[in-house]
């Protein structure tokens, strides 16, 4: 049916209603939010509610593997202090620094040395010195009286690489002087610190003897005047004593007068005890007070009047970190190099790392001679 067409056009216009709109009954969606969006739902709800409880806790913390990944790796250097250094083995070190006691009673002093590593060794089996993996040990020498190097062969310690170094000319052969060179075969010098202690002290002299090394012996006064008779063997086996001064005190805490008591009263004492002057001083912790020039002035005066050469270390076994043997082992005998000065502490736990670590240098073809004098 069709309404009449009122406006003259002659079409009408269908009747039709609209038909009334009605909301659904919340039951229809009842079964849908039961089916699928109910879960969905509840899961958003329970998500937002943890992230507000985590901002309000504050950040989780990171996983310790996290923390491994972004922390920066550690250099193969002494720790970094406040102070100049005369060579690049060489760190400041604060005096008061934890777990460096000066007590002569306490622990062996963990002293806050780092191996350095020198820029012929360590890097692969093609590099100069480099020692291949071990194969059968090899034979042990037999034991006889320190020596190493070749016959008549004259060596000494670079005063700024720390390293050892041929004098050149041969005992016997022409006094001209000589331009100093690389040693004819592969050597390292053998130094041990914090000497003597009793014990360890012992053990490293039969080693020693067992493999031919004349080593230098830095010693404290608070050690050596508990125990003369090993000082007395030290000299007697033909080995080398050194000046570490007397208690051990970083030098950068004490006065120029403290300082030459440190270290001139232990070169009397060590003469009066053994029959001989140290001809070698090394720093407590390998310091030297650069930056005060008044302490600075001191040390040099006093070197200059006993005639002694300052001596660091080019590459160190991180003895007083480590507390396995092997650690100490694969530390010095993957990082040796031909003229290397290593860095050793008279403990225990150097004395059971040092018959593997000699045997596997000798069976790389290394000797271990001493210097032969001073280069101040």
């Amino acid at each position: 049916m069709r309404r009449p067409d009122r406006s003259g056009s002659g079409i009408g216009r269908p009747n039709i209603r609209p038909l009334p709109f009605r909301h659904p009954a919340p039951s229809t969606f009842r079964p849908l939010f039961r089916r699928s969006g109910g879960a969905a739902l509840i899961a958003l709800l329970l998500l937002l509610a943890a992230g507000c409880a985590r901002s309000a806790v504050g950040p989780a913390a990171p996983s310790p593997y996290e923390a491994l990944d972004r922390a920066p790796a550690r250099e193969n250097r002494p720790a970094d202090a406040g102070g100049e250094v005369p060579a690049p083995p060489v760190a400041e070190v604060p005096a008061d620094r934890p777990g460096m006691p000066d007590d002569p009673a306490g622990a062996p002093d963990p002293s806050p040395h780092e191996t350095v590593i020198h820029p012929l060794g360590g890097a692969g089996a093609d590099a100069p010195g480099a020692i291949l993996p071990a194969s059968p040990p090899a034979p042990v020498a037999e034991p006889g009286p320190p020596s190493g190097g070749e016959a008549g062969e004259a060596y000494f310690v670079d005063p700024k690489s720390f390293t050892l170094k041929a004098d050149g000319a041969r005992s016997g052969a022409s006094s001209e002087v000589q331009a100093p060179r690389a040693p004819a075969e592969r050597v390292v010098l053998i130094t041990v610190d914090d000497a003597p202690r009793g014990e360890s002290t012992e053990a490293l002299l039969g080693l020693f003897d067992r493999y031919h090394v004349r080593a230098i012996w830095f010693l404290n006064g608070i050690y050596a005047e508990t125990h003369p008779a090993l000082v007395r063997e030290i000299v007697r086996r033909g080995h080398l004593l050194g000046n570490h001064t007397w208690s051990h005190k970083n030098l950068a805490s004490l006065t120029p007068a403290e300082i030459e008591r440190e270290v001139i009263g232990l070169n009397d004492w060590i003469e009066k005890t053994a029959g001989v002057r140290p001809a070698y001083f090394r720093p407590p912790y390998g310091v030297m007070p650069t930056k005060d020039r008044a302490k600075a002035e001191a040390i040099r005066k006093i070197l200059a009047r006993e005639g002694m050469q300052m001596m660091n270390w080019s590459l160190g076994s991180r003895d007083w970190e480590f507390s396995r043997p092997d650690d100490i082992v694969r530390t010095v005998v993957d990082h040796a190099f031909s003229g290397a000065v290593i860095l050793f502490h008279d403990k225990k736990t150097t004395a059971e790392a040092m018959a593997p670590i000699l045997e596997r240098l000798s069976g790389a073809g290394y000797r271990f001679p001493a210097p032969s004098g001073p280069r101040p």
